[in-house]
C-alpha cells in the first residue's frame, strides 16, 4: 500500500523537521516495515519550472502514437520539449 507523506501529515501531527527516513525508522520500530521509499520532488529532479506552450507540432510515430514537439516559453528562454 502506498502512503504519500503529504496524506499522512494531514492525518497525523508530524513536525515539519521530521524526514521520510525518520518516519520509516519509527514505523519499523512499531513493527511496520516498508518495501521501498519512492521519492518524488524538487530535491531529486531540480526545481519545478512553469512555462507557456507557444507552439506545437504533432508528429505521428511508426508505432501508431503521436508525440508533440512543443515550444515552451519559461520566461527566460524558449525550450523545445517533446511530450506525449
Amino acid at each position: 500500500m502506498r502512503i504519500p507523506i503529504s496524506w499522512l501529515r494531514e492525518l497525523v501531527d508530524i513536525p515539519a523537521d521530521v524526514s521520510v527516513d525518520d518516519i520509516s525508522t519509527i514505523f519499523t520500530s512499531l513493527g511496520f516495515e516498508e518495501e521501498e521509499i519512492i521519492r518524488y520532488g524538487s530535491d531529486l529532479v531540480g526545481p519545478v519550472v512553469v512555462g507557456k506552450v507557444v507552439d506545437f507540432v504533432e508528429e505521428p510515430q511508426s508505432n501508431g502514437k503521436t508525440i508533440r514537439w512543443c515550444q515552451v516559453d519559461t520566461g527566460e528562454a524558449v525550450h523545445g520539449i517533446v511530450c506525449g
